[in-house]
């Protein structure tokens, strides 16, 4: 899995691209597909559970 921190001061561009107006955000993509976003406070425990089923099927193919 790749990560990767945009900093929206430095590149605002590529957040208008992808829709970021507000911070902190976390987006999830497989594939080029968004599968999860968290925005605001959110719990990194919760997002691991949101993402254990799509990215275990993910692994199955």
């Amino acid at each position: 899995m790749q990560s990767a921190y945009i900093d929206c001061e430095i590149s605002p561009e590529i957040c208008a691209q992808f829709g970021v107006f507000s911070l902190p955000v976390v987006k999830v993509f497989i594939e080029d597909k968004l599968i999860e976003e968290e925005f605001g406070a959110f719990s990194i425990s919760q997002l691991k559970e949101k993402l254990d089923r799509p990215y275990s099927m993910w692994l199955a193919l």
